[in-house]
C-alpha cells in the first residue's frame, strides 16, 4: 500500500501540469533535447574559457590555475555562466530568465529550507562516517580553524552561493525543464540526472552512483516545489559544509580558506569516498536512499501551485 501511494506521488511530480513547465513554454522557442544537451557543455566552456582567456592577459598564464581553484573560480565563472544562459533564454528563447523556475511565493524561506536540508544532510552522512570509524580529527591541518576561519568561511560560503546555485540553474532549472517540456517530463529528468553525473564524476562505481541519486533528488525536489530556490540552498549548503565546516574533500577539492571543524576521512574507499571525498561513499548513497522516497511522499496530490 505504501509502494502504492509512493508510485501515484512520483508520477504526480511527472506531470506536465507541473508550472516549471508551463513556464518554459511561455517562450517561442523550446530547443530539442539534442541541442539543449549539447549548448549546456558548450555554455561551461565557453564560461570557464573565455575567463581564463582573460586571466591570461591580466594575471598571466601561470597563475590561471590558481585563480580558477580558489574562491575567484566560484565567483565569477559560474556567474557568468548564468549570464549567459540568461541571454540564451531571452534571446533565443524569447523568455523571461525569470521563468526558469524562479517565479513564486516564499523564495527566501524555500532557499533557507533547501540550505537548511543540505546541511542536514551532510551532517548525516559525516555521522555515519564517523559511526563507522571513518573520521578522526586532523592534527596536522594548514588552513584556519574554527573562530580564526569566521571571515574565510563566510566568503567561501557567498562563493558556493553562486556556484551551486548555478549549477541547479543550468541543469535543473533550464535543461531539465525545457527536455520536460519539449518532449517528456521523466525524460527532461533522466537526461538532466545523466549529464549532471557525467560532467561531475569519474569511471568508478560509487561516484557515479552517489552522483546519479544526487542528480535524481534534486530533480525531483526542484519539481516537487515548483522552484528552483530550494535545490540552488541545497546544493550550496551541501557543498560548502562537507568542505569547510567538516573539514572534508568535496568532489576532489580540498577546503578554502578555513574549516569550522578540522576533520579527515579514513579507512577503505567505500567509505572515505577515496580521492573524490564522502560524496562518492556508501554513506553518501544510504543518506540520498533515504531521502528520495521521504521527498516523494511528502508530496500533496495537487501539482505545485501555479506561480503568480
Amino acid at each position: 500500500m505504501r509502494f502504492c501511494k509512493m508510485f501515484d506521488r512520483f508520477k504526480s511530480l511527472l506531470s506536465r501540469e507541473n508550472d516549471i513547465y508551463r513556464q518554459a513554454g511561455e517562450g517561442r522557442r523550446t530547443p530539442h533535447a539534442v541541442l539543449a544537451s549539447v549548448l549546456s557543455i558548450a555554455l561551461i566552456l565557453l564560461a570557464f574559457g573565455s575567463i581564463a582567456v582573460v586571466l591570461k592577459f591580466t594575471v598571466g598564464r601561470d597563475n590561471i590555475d590558481a585563480f580558477m581553484d580558489g574562491t575567484f573560480g566560484l565567483f565569477v565563472p559560474f556567474a557568468w555562466l548564468v549570464v549567459l544562459l540568461a541571454l540564451w533564454v531571452r534571446f533565443y528563447e524569447k523568455r523571461s530568465p525569470a521563468s526558469m523556475g524562479f517565479r513564486g511565493r516564499g523564495a527566501l524561506v524555500k532557499y533557507l529550507r533547501g540550505f537548511a536540508l543540505g546541511l542536514v544532510m551532510v551532517s548525516c552522512v559525516v555521522g555515519l562516517m564517523a559511526l563507522a570509524g571513518g573520521i578522526e580529527v586532523d592534527t596536522e591541518g594548514t588552513v584556519p580553524v574554527g573562530g580564526a576561519a569566521a571571515g574565510g568561511l563566510l566568503l567561501v560560503m557567498l562563493g558556493f552561493i553562486i556556484q551551486g546555485g548555478a549549477e541547479e540553474i543550468v541543469f535543473r532549472g533550464w535543461y531539465m525543464q525545457v527536455v520536460g517540456k519539449r518532449h517528456y517530463p521523466w525524460l527532461g529528468l533522466l537526461l538532466s540526472v545523466i549529464l549532471f553525473g557525467a560532467l561531475h564524476g569519474p569511471a568508478s562505481a560509487f561516484p557515479i552512483i552517489a552522483l546519479l541519486l544526487y542528480g535524481l533528488f534534486l530533480g525531483l525536489y526542484y519539481l516537487r516545489e515548483g522552484s528552483i530556490w530550494g535545490v540552488c540552498g541545497w546544493h550550496s549548503a551541501w557543498n560548502w559544509s562537507l568542505g569547510n565546516v567538516y573539514g572534508l574533500t568535496v568532489s576532489r577539492k580540498e577546503p578554502l580558506q578555513g574549516v569550522l571543524f578540522d576533520f579527515k576521512a579514513i579507512g577503505p574507499t567505500w567509505l572515505t569516498g577515496g580521492e573524490f571525498g564522502p560524496e562518492a561513499s556508501l554513506m553518501t548513497i544510504l543518506v540520498v536512499l533515504a531521502a528520495i522516497p521521504l521527498l516523494v511522499l511528502t508530496v500533496k496530490r495537487t501539482i505545485p501551485e501555479r506561480s503568480q
